[in-house]
């Protein structure tokens, strides 16, 4: 089992691509976005078919940001 930890956010919203990520669901494996969709199921059953032996972490990228303290 993989732990989550606070790099596989920051892969996510540290991305060249991020905007266009926004309002989707991505799951990273490996430090490393391994699927995009709009949907939470289609973007886990994708990241699982590739990656069947990893936790992907799995997050929907906010449409605005905001900051946490």
């Amino acid at each position: 089992m993989t732990i989550v930890t606070e790099s596989d956010f920051d892969v996510v919203m540290s991305h060249p691509d991020v905007e266009k990520y926004r309002g989707k669901w991505v799951a990273v494996v490996n430090h490393k976005i391994v699927a995009v969709g709009m949907t939470l199921s289609k973007v886990y059953r994708e990241a699982i078919r590739e990656y069947p032996e990893s936790v992907s972490y799995v997050m929907r990228v906010p449409e605005k940001y905001a900051y946490i303290l």
